[in-house]
């Protein structure tokens, strides 16, 4: 989500948006979990490939979307002293 379509919400959207974020960062952990067993399993079964950290990468990129998405909510957040 772009800084400015955060910056256009309300303040009652702002508080859904963030709870909607923290309910999905409980999905998004376990999917990472998943993606680290599958890499684990990986290289268990068939030793270091570039295959076996394929997973980790998709995991990487599914953390750094949420961190930006928080990041923002919570920084908009606090710019209109909203608890």
């Amino acid at each position: 989500m772009k800084e400015d379509e955060i910056k256009a919400l309300s303040d009652q959207e702002l508080l859904d948006k963030l709870q909607k974020t923290k309910s999905n960062k409980i999905i998004s952990a376990g999917f990472i979990g998943l993606l680290i067993g599958i890499s684990l399993y990986s290289i268990w079964k068939n030793g270091v490939t570039f295959f076996s950290f394929c997973p980790l990468l998709f995991a990487g990129i599914l953390v750094s979307k949420h961190n930006k998405t928080g990041k923002a909510l919570e920084d908009e957040l606090k710019h209109r002293n909203i608890s």
